[in-house]
């Protein structure tokens, strides 16, 4: 089972088990590279990869679950799609046999896979060469991008053809000189504005900011339409129709339609794999013997169960040879695959049993499933909404012995201003931030946060991003870049901090000094200032120490709840209130977090400590009175509540599905939707305001089902109340269970759809004059900056160099380029632009100012393999890609 003799390419099995979020690698040359593209969804159809996705599943004891995926593009050779499961093999042995791994293949990526990109997933064409296969080099071709889905969106290439267009999906043709979106009659609004976002990020990253954007809706008749249509006739060499929204099939796999699963066992031998006859309905624990091997069939997916008592060598004939089980299942080899250790199932697996007990007990392996019984009527899948397992494992991404440097700048008026040390931790909710954290030791790789917090404009969102880019290209792309929504902080984010993340409402108009010298903030909604009020109101939340933080909220009584803690400022007052049924984790960082709110108000506060129920008049008098907020009398709260979305857009009329959404906030209530809301003690439908009639009828029969499973499996009665709430008129009840929670978010949701909104932003923008990210008058002045600043070491050339370049000489000296190629990289097709030296760059080195990405798909190889060749044949090269 062993790859190799030499040290593991994933790093430690301590530093892996130590991970957490992402982690993504690909298949070069038989071994795994890391990969950032891989890591942001952008996978090359020609290659295989291989992820690690650690992260907490729930619960006050912070423990862990990880997950191995293996991703296999429709265009990978054989040997890369082995390899990918040779090395998650090894990457589960690392993690001690522990993780719970996931074939993928292209197009039929399973939920858990998609779920862990944020922005979707993109297939690129072309690949890495392989060990026995090369990819080809190929010029500049126009490609057709295919956005589709509703939560999950995937991007991909199509055939750039008319007939690859159907209006139910949106489309992006990148024409090299000019870049359309396509919309579809029928395409959703989250697809128009994810496109229109991917849309934006062809036209700047890819093609330097230069052409023109053009929005197009189906059926138009302008001449931009015009123009389209003809580019993708005259592309294609033949005429074609768009076609009806059918043609582009489900927004996800109609495999996930209601279905009866299907258990197979199977015989593994060293000949192969054959599986037994299909055991009869309905399906039991009792049918999983711990000395077999078995393959269960359920939405669309494969789950090979494998028993503790299995030998050595069936488990490691299994995990190598997943590709050949679907075929003797009678299934499609396309399909995903899961493996299942006996004692790790998921809750996924466990529902397709009608029996499943909580507590594992240890039973002799049965000889024969002698004991099957008549078909019966499958009842509603419920039971997938159980809590799936977790390993009890720290949460941490950076090793607390380690020393690291961490620096902080907010996005100001778009650019980057830092934030003093001392105010580090505390982040307002309608800014962005970019967090650098730089590890002392150089064989460690620095991480790269870009937070956006829930108030933060489109504007600010996307220069985050893209300075974070910036910052990542001063490393070489070597960075780890995480992007970080507010609210789904990850805890090795959290852990920079200590304990002491703090974030405010409102926004800085002009950096944090003006918190002090006008002590004003900003309301992004109306674009004025207002005082801020002297009472603050914090709400202390979390279920592990990595996790807990404090959250600015509306400061009146109804915002408590006995489930958390708060910490109260007034004037020089600050009062920490203890609930009854907060947690220690809560109770251990009330402390540290109110000195930190302290010092960075600068203000001398007079502190006092109050346990719920011994509140005086003076402290109701600063929340604006008493009034009624969750008090939990009868009982204490669930520290885990858990949310689930109720949805009918994947099977349309004919069924339901039901998706649970990990680490939730406010902003994952989706107007289209029922969303039912678990806090043990009480079950809450909230009623989205489009939601369908389908919607809300099934969902009050799933709700009552889920109690009667939850009733038999963790105790609770089978009485629970199920609460209904409208969108827009939640109770405090049920919105404390949201940190942060903002009252005026369903009405910004009611007035503003997220596609008009960028279009409007991009009309604007289009009508003022636009210079690109990657103009010729941006290098040159990033090449005449860098040459300046050599003069004052250097002996004079490189100032009269950078004086020639300014006063544009006709055959200035120029400089070396960059000791670091990544200090001032230039786009390829910007490159092949530029015609003599005085264009700010030494004509005979122009690929040095290539990415160390760019130099592979240009050239073909990598840097190394090309400086290793004879000149004459990197000369070749050179004139062939047009940088000679």
């Amino acid at each position: 089972r062993r790859v190799g003799m030499s040290p593991s390419p994933f790093g430690t099995a301590s530093s892996l088990r130590q991970a957490d979020g992402l982690l993504a690698w690909r298949v070069e040359r038989m071994h795994p590279v890391e990969d950032a593209g891989a890591r942001r969804g952008r996978l090359r159809r020609g290659d295989s990869y291989v992820f690690l996705h650690a992260y907490a599943s729930g619960g006050a004891s912070g423990r862990k679950t990880y997950d191995v995926h293996f991703w296999q593009g429709a265009e990978t050779s054989v040997d890369e799609a082995g390899a990918s499961a040779i090395w998650a093999v090894q990457l589960d042995l690392l993690l001690e046999d522990m993780a719970t791994q996931y074939r993928e293949t292209e197009g039929h990526e399973s939920k858990q896979f998609l779920q862990m990109f944020e922005d979707g997933v993109r297939y690129v064409d072309g690949g890495v060469d392989s060990g026995f296969r090369k990819m080809e080099n190929k010029t500049f071709q126009p490609t057709l991008l295919q956005v589709k889905g509703k939560r999950t969106v995937i991007i991909r290439n199509v055939p750039v053809t008319i007939s690859s267009l159907n209006s139910g999906d949106v489309f992006i043709l990148d024409a090299g000189n000019c870049v359309y979106q396509w919309n579809g009659t029928k395409a959703s609004s989250i697809e128009k504005s994810k496109g229109l976002s991917i849309a934006i990020s062809v036209r700047d990253q890819d093609r330097g900011g230069r052409p023109p954007l053009k929005i197009l809706d189906e059926g138009e008749t302008n001449e931009d339409y015009k123009e389209f249509m003809s580019r993708m006739e005259y592309y294609s060499g033949e005429p074609g129709t768009v076609q009806d929204e059918k043609a582009g099939g489900c927004d996800e796999d109609p495999a996930l339609r209601k279905e009866a699963p299907k258990l197979f066992p199977l015989a593994v031998s060293k000949e192969g794999v054959q599986a037994g006859e299909m055991l009869e309905p309905p399906l039991t624990k009792e049918m999983l013997d711990t000395a077999m091997v078995l393959a269960l069939y359920a939405q669309g997916s494969i789950y090979v169960w494998v028993g503790r008592g299995t030998s050595k060598e069936v488990k490691e004939f299994v995990q190598l040879h997943t590709h050949v089980i679907p075929n003797s299942l009678g299934i499609e080899r396309y399909r995903g695959l899961v493996i299942v250790k006996e004692g790790l199932e998921e809750a996924i697996f466990r529902s397709n049993f009608s029996s499943w007990s909580k507590v594992a007990v240890p039973k002799t392996p049965a000889t024969s499933h002698a004991h099957a019984h008549t078909k019966s009527p499958v009842p509603f899948d419920v039971s997938s909404m159980q809590r799936r397992r977790s390993l009890d494992q720290p949460q941490v991404l950076h090793d607390p012995e380690d020393e690291k440097e961490v620096k902080i700048w907010r996005i100001e008026n778009l650019e980057l201003a830092e934030v003093d040390r001392k105010k580090q931790g505390h982040f307002f909710c309608g800014d962005c931030y970019i967090v650098l954290c730089e590890p002392t030791a150089k064989s460690k790789t620095p991480v790269i946060y870009y937070w956006q917090g829930k108030d933060a404009s489109q504007d600010e969102r996307g220069a985050s991003a893209m300075h974070a880019v910036k910052l990542d290209n001063g490393y070489g792309g070597s960075a780890t870049l995480v992007r970080v929504s507010q609210g789904k902080e990850p805890p090795h984010f959290c852990s920079l901090f200590q304990g002491k993340l703090v974030i405010h409402l409102g926004g800085v108009p002009s950096g944090f000094r003006q918190v002090h010298e006008r002590d004003t903030l900003v309301d992004k909604d109306t674009d004025s200032s207002a005082e801020v009020s002297n009472t603050k109101l914090f709400q202390v939340k979390g279920t592990s120490e990595r996790n807990v933080r404090a959250v600015e909220v509306v400061p009146v009584a109804s915002n408590l709840n006995s489930g958390d803690c708060f910490i109260l400022t007034a004037g020089s007052q600050m009062i920490e209130w203890y609930g009854r049924h907060s947690n220690l984790f809560e109770k251990a960082a009330q402390g540290p977090l109110a000195e930190s709110i302290s010092e960075f108000l600068e203000k001398e506060h007079s502190r006092a400590q109050l346990k719920e129920g011994e509140e005086d008049a003076t402290f109701w008098s600063y929340l604006g009175g008493k009034a009624e907020y969750p008090d939990y009398n009868s009982s204490p709260p669930c520290e885990s509540p858990r949310l689930f979305r109720i949805s009918n857009d994947v099977t349309g009329p004919s069924g339901i599905v039901v998706e649970e959404i990990y680490s939730f906030t406010q902003e994952d209530l989706v107007d289209e939707d029922v969303m039912l809301l678990d806090i043990y003690t009480e079950i809450f439908l909230w009623l989205g305001r489009t939601s369908s009639r389908l919607e809300r009828e099934e969902a009050m029969s799933i709700a009552r089902k889920y109690i009667e499973m939850c009733s038999s499996t963790d105790g609770r009665s089978p009485d629970t109340p199920i609460a209904i709430v409208n969108s827009g008129r939640e109770t405090n009840l049920f919105t404390h269970h949201f940190h942060g929670w903002d009252p005026d978010l369903p009405k910004k949701r009611t007035f503003v759809d997220p596609y008009e909104e960028k279009l409007q932003k991009l009309k604007l923008e289009q009508e003022q004059p636009r210079s690109p990210p990657w103009s010729k008058e941006k290098v040159l002045s990033s090449v005449r900056d860098s040459l300046a600043s050599e003069a004052s070491s250097h002996d004079g050339g490189a100032a009269a160099a950078a004086n020639s370049v300014a006063e544009g000489d006709d055959d200035p000296e120029v400089s070396e380029p960059p000791k670091s190629p990544s200090t001032h990289t230039i786009p390829y097709h910007v490159l092949r632009t530029f015609k003599s030296s005085k264009d700010g760059v030494d004509m005979t080195r122009r690929e040095a100012y290539l990415s160390h990405e760019e130099f592979h798909e240009v050239f073909g190889m990598s840097r190394p393999e090309f400086h290793a060749l004879k000149s004459w044949k990197q000369v070749q090269l050179k004139k062939k890609v047009g940088l000679f």
